[in-house]
């Protein structure tokens, strides 16, 4: 929610970053104001941008297939995040996307059960390994993970299922030991950014309860 007053907010701060030269945050900025309009629209399409907006979900799964040459357009795709403060209170979150649309039904939390320590490595794993022990849920396409080659490749020692990592720093595709460097206007990079947002925002929504809870 409060998307207009993110947008407001993303592109004041744009601007004023352009306007002391200081070029790489304001950068950063119009990266996050893409990323949330392109979350918004796969949230809440417009009736009369309908079309506009499913071509567009449809041009970035096929970009996608291209790119990491699948088999098949990727139908279900899964995004994970850790969210901890040094290893306290951890927790992960599993979003979900199919047919380019966001599913929230079909989120899901976790608990690390690891012995608190910041290793965000063994986390994800953690969380692969129990999710995967849920053959209720679906089998996804593809997995998408934040992070670079460590997540990727102990995300791939689970599972033969395709597994792209997303790098914050420079936005890069890590896929198959090869590293990716997508164009911003990307609608392939969007949807994975999009996911990969998403799946920081709900990971944090659990950690952030968690903490409350520890000051009463």
């Amino acid at each position: 929610g409060h998307i207009e007053q993110l947008v407001n907010k993303f592109t004041h701060s744009m601007n004023q970053a352009s306007k002391s030269q200081n070029y790489e945050i304001a950068t950063a900025f119009r990266n996050q104001l893409q990323t949330l309009n392109y979350l918004s629209s796969l949230y809440h399409p417009a009736d009369l941008d309908e079309l506009s907006v499913t071509n567009r979900s449809a041009l970035g799964l096929r970009q996608l297939q291209l790119l990491l040459k699948l088999t098949i357009r990727p139908h279900r795709i899964e995004g994970y995040d850790i969210s901890n403060l040094q290893g306290q209170q951890a927790t992960a979150a599993m979003v979900v996307l199919v047919n380019g649309r966001l599913s929230p039904d079909q989120y899901r939390h976790f608990k690390i059960r690891l012995p608190s320590q910041p290793n965000d490595v063994a986390m994800l794993s953690e969380v692969l390994s129990r999710r995967f022990q849920r053959l209720e849920w679906g089998r996804p396409d593809l997995i998408l993970v934040d992070g670079g080659q460590s997540q990727v490749s102990a995300a791939s020692r689970l599972t033969p299922i395709a597994v792209v990592g997303l790098a914050k720093k420079q936005e890069l595709l890590i896929f198959n030991h090869r590293t990716i460097k997508l164009p911003f206007n990307s609608l392939a990079l969007q949807l994975l950014q999009a996911l990969r947002d998403e799946a920081h925002r709900f990971a944090r929504r659990l950690h952030h309860h968690l903490r409350q809870q520890l000051l009463y």
